[in-house]
């Protein structure tokens, strides 16, 4: 597969990841409302394996052309193992994570939410071309 095509999916992830996560901070309960509703869909477990294998596998194909080499290997594997462990954990555990974190106060969602947005950020800065920094 062409490796521009990738850095393109790992770059469009990345705001992707970004892009959530700052509506996050600015919205916390709306995000976590649209998340546990979204979960509640029979397709959201296929959907959230396929997302992950995709990160993973992109970000490992990526990872030697990338400024963050290291992170983009670690980032992958994590990503393809938490595709592989999400069906075993099931849709009812997996919704008591989602309870749980809308029980967080907003300040606390926003606080991972601004994670989340770093962890988007870093993702892009490893593909973004340099005549673009």
């Amino acid at each position: 597969m062409d490796e521009s095509l990738l850095r393109m999916v790992v770059l469009g992830l990345a705001v992707f990841i970004t892009c959530l996560s700052v509506y996050g901070v600015i919205q916390p309960r709306q995000l976590a409302a649209t998340a546990t509703r979204l979960w509640a869909r029979p397709w959201s477990m296929a959907v959230a394996v396929a997302v992950r294998l995709l990160l993973g596998a992109c970000l490992l194909l990526t990872a030697d052309s990338s400024r963050v080499r290291l992170v983009y290997l670690l980032v992958g594997w994590a990503s393809i193992a938490a595709a592989l462990i999400l069906p075993l954990a099931g849709r009812r555990w997996i919704g008591r994570v989602l309870d749980w974190s809308n029980s967080l106060p907003p300040m606390a969602m926003r606080a991972w939410c601004l994670v989340g947005a770093a962890f988007g950020l870093l993702i892009g800065y490893g593909v973004i071309p340099e005549k673009l920094l």
